[in-house]
């Protein structure tokens, strides 16, 4: 949905169950997009309480931005970079952080009323969660349950 792609080129992942092996409790999943973009994804129904998060963080060449679903009422971005020094090594630079404020609700919530405002409209308006992109969800989703592996098919 960030990218504008339909489906990742690939995808890889690894679950394991710990208190209930038949249950996947932890998961981890790495995603390629194209363009050189990648994503990764951790997922564990086995950490506490306070120690629950849900974010999205995206990195770019220039900033990183940080989502806490949790919490919500502000979007963090940072100016930062990598950059090569003439030594051949790496350096970071951390600079000016700056917060976006926005009205929290809770993202289930929300996408179900986009969903009902969807139905209610009789088709002039299209949610943003639809039946195409679940169904793409779920096929990639369904690849990694078989073998771990998701490659996309060509067209």
């Amino acid at each position: 949905f960030l990218l504008g792609a339909d489906y990742p080129e690939s995808a890889s992942a690894a679950s394991a169950g710990y208190i209930d092996p038949a249950i996947d409790e932890v998961a981890s999943i790495a995603f390629s997009f194209r363009d050189g973009v990648v994503g990764f994804s951790f997922s564990s129904w086995l950490t506490p309480g306070p120690g629950r998060t849900r974010e999205l963080i995206a990195v770019g060449t220039d900033r990183t931005v940080k989502l806490d679903y949790v919490r919500g009422e502000r979007i963090v971005v940072v100016d930062s970079r990598m950059v090569r020094e003439a030594s051949g090594d790496y350096r970071f630079i951390d600079g000016k952080e700056s917060e976006l404020l926005v009205p929290w609700r809770e993202p289930l919530r929300a996408e179900l009323e986009d969903f009902l405002k969807a139905a209610e409209s009789g088709g002039k308006h299209t949610p943003l969660a639809d039946a195409e992109s679940g169904c793409r969800a779920v096929e990639v989703i369904e690849g990694l349950k078989k073998d771990g592996r998701y490659v996309r098919p060509q067209s």
